[in-house]
């Protein structure tokens, strides 16, 4: 990702220390004048708050679906990444190693699905995906570079379809990045709901068009 963003898309944030998730989007900045914009953009006002890169303005909007400008097919990535006592021990990319140095490029001996990656996380045995998605808002291109960073297993299962998506366009694309609701029953039968971001790609993005 690059130094410079102007903020960050969040699925949920921290309230009294612990984590809630959202049914809309959530944007931080350290920026009043991005923030003003996304809250004319996207709803929501901007308030200050303490998050894990320190005091921003965080942005509550009214929004699950946020049309998104993708600069080219780098700026999707999921790596496979294991933590141990706050130690990295296992880094790749589902196939090959991404770390230490000495490692890069040789197999990493993860399973070849993502449910039996998913099983063996779920066992500690194994790593978790971490996705990023760097982008511009299509409503306002001027404001920057945002970034959503996301753990779910149905979103890193689909990136590789996003990014086949986005090298077929060969250019900047117009993406749709969503919150999904999602209702199903566990074995006990209790019905439990969640909502599972979802990017899709939507074509070929022309700025001269958007206005």
């Amino acid at each position: 990702m690059p130094d410079a963003l102007a903020g960050q898309l969040r699925s949920g944030h921290i309230v009294d220390n612990l984590p809630v998730s959202l049914p809309s989007w959530c944007v931080t900045t350290s920026e009043p004048d991005i923030a003003k914009a996304v809250s004319r953009l996207m709803g929501g006002q901007p308030e200050r708050r303490r998050t894990d890169g320190g005091d921003c303005l965080e942005i509550l909007t009214d929004t699950d679906k946020v049309r998104i400008v993708v600069d080219t097919p780098t700026a999707v990535s999921t790596e496979m990444r294991l933590w141990k006592s706050s130690q990295l021990v296992h880094h790749c990319d589902g196939a090959e190693f991404l770390s230490p140095t000495d490692k890069r490029g040789t197999p990493c001996g993860c399973p070849p699905t993502f449910a039996e990656r998913n099983a063996a996380a779920m066992e500690f045995r194994g790593p978790q995906p971490n996705s990023v998605i760097t982008f511009r808002l299509a409503d306002a291109t001027a404001l920057g570079l945002f970034f959503y960073r996301s753990t779910s297993w149905k979103l890193a299962e689909s990136m590789q379809n996003v990014t086949a998506a986005l090298e077929r366009i060969g250019r900047r694309a117009l993406a749709e990045l969503g919150m999904e609701l999602v209702t199903c029953t566990t074995r006990s039968g209790t019905r439990v709901s969640y909502r599972k971001p979802v990017i899709k790609v939507l074509g070929p993005w022309y700025e001269a068009a958007s206005g």
